[in-house]
């Protein structure tokens, strides 16, 4: 900052050490490929804070120092897979991984003060995969389902209002929430065709189930960092967030291209592009009760991307390519994304939609056409 006497509510520094090893062991062979990955870290951290001074002695004798000395953590993770070639047509494949991850530096000092968080803990990660493959001279294909559980995720939401107990709006309230745990699971689809040489298609298809599982619990704290009460006298609140959709990414997606060779050096190449099951982030203090709509499903859409591309092959191997791409051919007006989740009829909502969306929704809109073209020289 250009003036640090404007420094307001907090003025510290994190440090974090990292100590770990990896290792990792294959084997293969024409019919059997396997491998088994682990590794073990620990993480140390500490807090500085700039506004102490060494030494400083505050009330019931307590002395209070610019740095807090390190804070050790373990972690570790486990991957193991295999794949089974049935023939040279099929193959089979699965994939198992553990992870227990250290938390970030704000959630061992949780509360902007020098107090490590009583109820520390690592995030736990696992997640299980199965597929399928099929590989022939004209036709590619891959199938896989999957599924991941991420638990005990420490979360902290900032920037909130809420009433206190005398009813007053009090803004720059932050809550940690621990215990969030997410869930995601699907399956998808991938196949590559190639009829004659000239011409190959292209799809995929994804469709996901992502939610949160169970509630959480969350604490309030105003900005002088002191726990918040707010007007119904709970401190501490139980998060309905139950079933609520996992926001920021497309949970059904699909596509569709082609590739045409009409000479050898000439391609043209297409593109389509679906985004459906889309949530726009949801208001946390909305999961406040057991009735919260939870996240907004934002509308599906469309996208097509076309090109062209040509490669001069020159002296001793040397090749100059000529590219040109226009994506979002057809000028596609849609909501890329959402930072609010209001939904109609809710006490904030302008009555008006877009698309069913209200207008009081926050939301950001995709780029309309654009174009790019390249000039690559490979020697």
């Amino acid at each position: 900052m250009k003036d640090k006497s404007q420094i307001a509510s907090r003025n510290f520094d994190g440090e974090v050490m990292w100590l770990g090893a990896f290792g990792q062991l294959e084997y293969s062979n024409e019919v059997i490929s396997a491998f088994v990955q682990g590794s073990v870290s620990n993480q140390q951290f500490q807090r500085i804070d700039n506004w102490i001074i060494d030494g400083v002695t505050v009330q019931q004798g307590q002395t209070v120092n610019t740095k807090t000395g390190f804070e050790g953590i373990w972690g570790y993770n486990a991957k193991g897979g295999i794949n089974f070639n049935i023939n040279e047509n099929h193959n089979v494949f699965a994939n198992l991984g553990y992870y227990s991850k250290q938390p970030n530096n704000y959630a061992v000092f949780p509360n902007s003060q020098q107090v490590i968080n009583p109820r520390l803990m690592n995030e736990k990660i696992s997640s299980a995969e199965l597929g399928y493959g099929f590989r022939s001279s004209q036709l590619r294909a891959n199938v896989n389902v999957y599924y991941t559980e991420w638990k005990d995720r420490f979360t902290r939401i900032t920037g909130l209002t809420m009433k206190d107990q005398n009813g007053v709006d009090t803004r720059n309230i932050y809550a940690n929430i621990e215990g969030v745990k997410e869930v995601h699971m699907g399956a998808e689809v991938e196949l590559s065709y190639k009829p004659v040489d000239y011409l190959e298609f292209n799809a995929m298809f994804s469709m996901g189930d992502w939610f949160y599982k169970g509630d959480a619990m969350g604490s309030t704290f105003d900005e002088n960092n002191s726990p918040f009460t707010p007007q119904d006298g709970q401190a501490s609140k139980t998060l309905y967030i139950d079933k609520i959709k996992v926001s920021d990414a497309a949970q059904t997606t699909a596509s569709l291209g082609f590739t045409l060779k009409p000479v050898k050096a000439f391609n043209i190449f297409a593109n389509w592009n679906y985004y459906d099951r889309y949530y726009s982030v949801f208001d946390i203090t909305k999961a406040s009760n057991p009735n919260s709509k939870g996240a907004l499903e934002l509308p599906s859409y469309n996208l097509f991307d076309a090109g062209v591309s040509y490669t001069f092959n020159l002296l001793n191997g040397h090749r100059l390519t000529l590219t040109g791409n226009v994506y979002n051919l057809f000028d596609t007006y849609y909501i890329s994304d959402g930072k609010t989740s209001i939904f109609a009829g809710d006490s904030n909502a302008t009555g008006k939609t877009y698309k069913g969306i209200d207008t009081a929704n926050q939301v950001y809109f995709g780029f309309g056409r654009t174009w790019s073209a390249t000039v690559s020289y490979r020697f």
